[in-house]
């Protein structure tokens, strides 16, 4: 990602970091980002009852609310006290996010990629790292709420709503390979692919028997059961269970910053040890459908076992 891209305010070449303050107890943000998002997608409902005269069919009905909560999420935003750089790279509902007591920052250089130089990392340098909080008791990064909330929305036009879910599957498998992953933040993520997956099928299910609304007897839409982060979100959006695949500088950098705090990281190992293990081992192993087309091996970029068991 260039210093152009940060200026325009894409939230989705940012990079996340769940094992440095790993041991740090965060408080659930669940209810509060639900209730957020519900608040949004009501003033969806109601723009596209307003839009249409409640007159449209269901399928130009469920077009137009999509493009109205994804209006309303996705415009860039910046996150204020963060500097003009650091704080910029959000959608508006990542930055609400962002701005909330209960979200985790890295700051003043402490994640993983502190060892990047200017030369190796230029984004990763001067921006850092999103933060982390926690939902439905994961520890994510706000960039997955970003994905799901507006590479699901393009997931979801460019699948011809939802007539082609492998074409736009294949779209953000090469972004992931290109402008908003290896090309940018220098990895390619797989919680990425994965959140922009389920952001689809929130996008794709937003009047089904699950969905947020419905068409009531007038033709008008009407909520139905509120959203919740709860359906979504496993530990596949956690990036230390479900690691990425780095470039060579990056995996370089990552691999000095983890030695150079090991004493603190074999301790979060030796305590989750056995929950990373087994989780990483199905990352590799299982069929990952957020997936199509060309995309690097999966390998272990933490090697925490040979890190911890070297001390």
């Amino acid at each position: 990602m260039s210093l152009a891209l940060l200026a325009l305010g894409s939230a989705l070449a940012w990079e996340t970091d769940q094992l440095s303050a790993r041991s740090t107890p965060l408080s659930d943000l669940t209810d509060k980002a639900d209730a957020h998002l519900q608040a949004i997608i009501a003033q969806a409902i109601a723009a596209t009852n307003e839009a249409t005269g409640c007159q449209a069919s269901p399928q130009e009905a469920h077009r137009i609310l999509a493009r109205e909560i994804h209006h309303r999420v996705g415009k860039p935003a910046a996150v204020e006290g963060r500097g003009w750089l650091r704080g910029r790279g959000y959608n508006e509902y990542g930055a609400w996010v962002e701005d909330q007591p209960e979200a985790s920052w890295l700051h003043n250089d402490a994640h993983i990629y502190a060892e990047l130089t200017l030369l190796r990392g230029p984004v990763l340098h001067i921006a850092g790292v999103c933060s982390t909080v926690l939902l439905a008791g994961q520890r994510v990064g706000v960039d997955k709420l970003d994905h799901f909330l507006g590479m699901g929305h393009a997931y979801w036009e460019r699948s011809d709503f939802g007539r082609d879910l492998d074409q736009a599957v294949a779209w953000g498998t090469q972004t992931e390979r290109q402008f908003y992953g290896m090309n940018t933040s220098l990895a390619f993520s797989f919680a990425d692919l994965r959140a922009n997956l389920d952001g689809y099928r929130f996008y794709a299910g937003l009047l089904g028997p699950e969905g947020v609304a419905a068409p009531d007897t007038d033709g008008c839409l009407v909520a139905t059961q509120p959203f919740s982060w709860a359906r979504w979100i496993d530990w596949r959006y956690d990036e230390l269970l479900n690691p990425p695949v780095y470039t060579r500088s990056a995996a370089r950098a990552v691999t000095e910053r983890l030695e150079a705090e090991r004493e603190v990281v074999c301790a979060i190992y030796a305590r989750e040890r056995e929950e990373i293990e087994a989780l990483q081992a199905r990352a590799f192993r299982e069929p990952d459908d957020s997936v199509l087309g060309k995309a690097p091996p999966r390998t272990d970029p933490y090697r925490l076992d040979e890190l911890c068991s070297a001390r």
